[in-house]
This record gives C-alpha cells, structure tokens and sequence, in this order.
C-alpha cells in the first residue's frame, strides 16, 4: 500500500467512525515546519465544515506550569562514601536517585535466565582475574561448578546459554593478557569519596588498560558514555599515573574500541560529578523534566513517578 493510499484509508475510517460529533484538526507546526502543507484530502471537507475558511487554533492554552516537588521531599543527607551507579541516576534523573538511594525503595530485577547467564560470565571472569588470565585448563571445571549453582540449567535453552558463556570466557581469556591490577577505586570529589568497580584493569607494556568487557556486541553508533567510564579513567590515573587507556571490548565477537577520554573531557565528566553532589547536598531530586521513551519505561521506579507532572499523596 503507498503513503497515499494508506492516508486515504485513515482517513475513511477517522471519518465513518464519527457518531454525534466529528472534529476535524489539523498540525500547524509538525516537525521543522512551522506551517505545513495541509492534506489534500481536507480540501472536498473544507467548504462544509468551514464555509468561511479555516479557522485559526483555539488549542493554544500552554496547560498548567509544571509544578515543583521539592517541597514534598524529605532532605536527604550525602555520606562520605557514594557509588558511582548512585551519581549516574541523579546524572540521569534527580528523581531516581531519590527513590532508590534516599528512600531505600527496591530495583531488583527479576531473576530471569537471561541475567543468570550474565552472572555466570561476570563470576568466570572474575575467577580468570585472579589467575592473572592463565588458568585454561581449569575453566571447564570453573564452568561446570559456576553453571550448576548460578546458570538457568532449567530453560529449554541452557545448552544454548552455556555455549555463549564458555565462549565469552576463553575469549576473555585472550583479551586478559597483562599483569591484573585492583579493580576497586575511589576518588575524592567535593569531600565525598565515589568509588567504582572496572570489570578489569591490567598492566602492559604500553601502559595501562582499563577494560569494559562487555557480553554483547559493541553497539554500531558508539557506546553510550556513562559517568562510571570518565571517573574510572580518572581514578586509574590518580592512583597509577602514566598512559591510561580505556577500551569497549565484546566478549561475542572481539570487537575492541578505544574510548579513551581527552584531559578536557574528563575536567567536564568531574564538573558534572560536582554538580551532581552539589545537588544531593542540597535535596534538589525534582524529576527529569525531558522524559526518555527509552529510560522512563525501563526505570524501575515508572509507576510511581510524577515525571509527566501529577503529584500523588
């Protein structure tokens, strides 16, 4: 069916649906035009509903301001030590943050296979950093042990699931080559510590690599810069100095991207940090004002948000 025809056919049906009241509008401003064309299917309608021309809009009523929450809020006090998944909600949304840090309310995701299958990956990894990468011949056995405790050994496609995840470890195993170095760090900032975790940090010849490897593949577009990626960078280079790198790596196909932070950047990524403990300290946790049809419906929080401006008691 083409455009036309497919505009034809929505239009037969808006039209022949109408029982005591039709109303006809059209977009004035839709996309970067401020006054598109009109359909051509409104110019037989036109003389009959409105025989004196097309009237101007009368939907120009802005609706109420959106109203403020703070006031609603109980003042949250910022401790001396913060996790840096913790920085990236408020980063993301205020509102989040103070849902899950400041209230205690639950986000556990439900245990599905798919995040089993996960926790086997990141558990073999783990035990592969504490060989220092070495310890091929025993990864079977490591995986047969993480696979019956932790693995979904029940789904019709555990075969499946635990192919991808021996998989994933030998080729973590290739990509972890250098001498390992702690993967826990913390960086002072605004008199809060902020701690995080790299999924591995290894020592080479050329200087030091902080990995994220990831169980997928690197997305086409580039990876979606995250707070924890830029302070990482910068904790590695408070605590070790030298040439820092840091790489996107996939555990499915090899693929390895640099994305490694210029000293610009990373003053950046440390003043939005600041802004962002600045504005726990002060219980500012109003929703995100731009909702994402991405984040919002993923929020563990979704139902009980006011983000689109209702206020529940």
């Amino acid at each position: 069916m083409t455009s036309e025809a497919e505009e034809q056919s929505l239009m037969f049906v808006g039209l022949s649906r109408a029982k005591d009241r039709l109303v006809v509008s059209r977009a004035k401003k839709y996309g970067g035009a401020s006054r598109p064309r009109a359909s051509k299917l409104l110019d037989p309608l036109l003389p009959i509903l409105a025989p004196q021309g097309e009237p101007d809009s009368r939907w120009t009523d802005p609706g109420p301001a959106t109203p403020s929450f703070a006031a609603q809020l109980a003042a949250q006090t910022l401790g001396e030590v913060l996790a840096v998944t913790a920085l990236e909600d408020y980063l993301a949304c205020p509102r989040r943050y103070y849902y899950g840090e400041a209230l205690g309310l639950s986000r556990k995701l439900a245990d599905t296979p798919f995040l089993r299958f996960h926790d086997v990956v990141r558990t073999g990894v783990a035990w592969l950093r504490e060989r220092d990468g070495q310890g091929g011949a025993e990864l079977a056995a490591h995986l047969a042990e993480s696979w019956s405790a932790r693995g979904p050994t029940d789904h019709p496609a555990a075969a499946h699931y635990k192919g991808a995840a021996e998989r994933m470890l030998i080729r973590a195993r290739t990509m972890m080559i250098g001498r390992p170095l702690p993967t826990e760090r913390r960086l002072l900032i605004e008199g809060v510590a902020v701690t995080a975790r790299a999924d591995h940090i290894q020592a080479i010849a050329g200087g030091i690599v902080i990995q994220r490897l990831k169980a997928g593949r690197l997305a086409r577009t580039g990876e979606t810069p995250r707070a924890r990626y830029a302070l990482l960078q910068a904790m590695v280079t408070q605590d070790e100095g030298g040439a820092i790198t840091f790489t996107h790596v996939s555990l499915v196909d090899g693929d390895e991207r640099d994305a490694t932070l210029s000293a610009d950047k990373l003053r950046k990524a440390l003043d939005e940090a600041k802004g962002a403990l600045a504005g726990i300290a002060a219980s500012r946790f109003d929703p995100n004002p731009v909702r994402s049809a991405k984040n919002c419906p993923t929020c563990p929080f979704f139902f009980i948000c006011p983000a689109d401006g209702l206020i529940y008691d």
